[in-house]
C-alpha cells in the first residue's frame, strides 16, 4: 500500500525514548502486571465480552463497529512498530501492505534488512516490537475495565478488547504461525 521508508525516517526522532533501556523496562513491568490482571481476572473479562447489556442487536452493532476500529488502529500500530525497530538499528522497510492469509486479510510490514543485522538482538528486537507495540496498548484497557461501571458499553468494549486483542498478540509469538513467530 505504502512505502513507509521517508516517513518512518522523520518520526524516528521524536520517538527514540521507546528504545531506551529504562522505557523498554518499565514498559515490561506494565505488560506483565497487565497479564497478571488478565488471567487473576478471566472469568469475569471473558463473561463481560460475552455479556451484553440488553442483549439486542442495537448494542452489539455500535460495539463491534468500535471494536473493528481499535483493531484495525492496533494493526497499523503493530506493522509500523516493526518498521520503526528496523529503522532504528539501520534497516530500511520497503512497504507496508496488505496480504490474503488464512482466509483473510492481514496487515504485514517488509523488514527485509533485518537479515543484514549483525546483532542478532536487533533482529529479535525488530520481529518483536509489533506485539510489544500491542500489547503495551492494552494497558489502557485493563484500567478502562477495572474502572467503568459494569453493564456498560465501556466495559464490554475492554473486555472484548483485554480478551481478544491479548490472544492475537500472544499468537505473534507461535512459531508455527506465519505471522510474527
Amino acid at each position: 500500500l505504502i512505502n513507509p521508508d521517508r516517513f518512518l525516517e522523520r518520526i524516528l526522532p521524536a520517538l527514540r525514548f521507546a528504545y531506551q533501556p529504562l522505557f523498554v523496562f518499565v514498559a515490561l513491568a506494565a505488560i506483565l502486571s497487565l497479564e497478571m490482571f488478565v488471567v487473576l481476572h478471566g472469568g469475569a473479562i471473558a463473561a463481560d465480552t460475552f455479556a451484553f447489556r440488553n442483549g439486542g442487536v442495537g448494542d452489539i452493532v455500535p460495539l463491534i463497529t468500535l471494536f473493528v476500529v481499535i483493531s484495525l488502529l492496533f494493526a497499523t500500530c503493530h506493522e509500523f512498530a516493526h518498521g520503526l525497530t528496523c529503522k532504528r538499528f539501520g534497516g530500511s522497510v520497503g512497504e507496508i501492505g496488505i496480504v490474503w492469509r488464512y482466509l483473510s486479510f492481514f496487515p504485514y510490514c517488509k523488514i527485509d534488512d533485518i537479515v543484514l543485522f549483525h546483532n542478532r538482538w536487533h533482529r529479535v528486537y525488530a520481529a518483536c516490537a509489533g506485539t510489544f507495540t500491542n500489547l503495551l496498548m492494552l494497558i489502557p484497557f485493563g484500567f478502562l475495565w477495572a474502572f467503568a461501571p459494569e453493564k456498560s458499553m465501556l466495559r464490554d468494549l475492554s473486555a472484548l478488547a483485554l480478551l481478544a486483542l491479548n490472544i492475537e498478540a500472544l499468537l505473534n509469538f507461535v512459531p508455527f504461525v506465519e505471522m510474527d513467530g
